[in-house]
This record gives C-alpha cells, sequence and structure tokens, in this order.
C-alpha cells in the first residue's frame, strides 16, 4: 500500500468527523508500514 492509496481509502470512508476504517495487516512489518504512512499524511496535513 502506498501513501496516496491510504489517503484515498481514509477520503473514501469518513463521515463528519468520526469514522472507522478497517486496513487489514498481514504481518509487522505491513503495520509498521502503514503507521509511517500515516504519520507522513499528518506532517504534510492532509489528515489529521
Amino acid at each position: 500500500m502506498n501513501k496516496e492509496k491510504l489517503l484515498k481509502r481514509l477520503q473514501s470512508a469518513h463521515q463528519g468527523n468520526l469514522f472507522s476504517l478497517e486496513i487489514p495487516k498481514n504481518t509487522k512489518e505491513d503495520e509498521n508500514k502503514i503507521e509511517e504512512l500515516v504519520k507522513e499524511l499528518e506532517r504534510e496535513g492532509k489528515i489529521k
């Protein structure tokens, strides 16, 4: 999963300020990569 794909999934899942999104994590490496991408999107101001 790349940063753009994650952002699109987040944008399409939200309703108002509260939403839940389940992203499958097969391995610890996947989990770390997703967390890294989320932090990067937060720094860029694309998500809060």
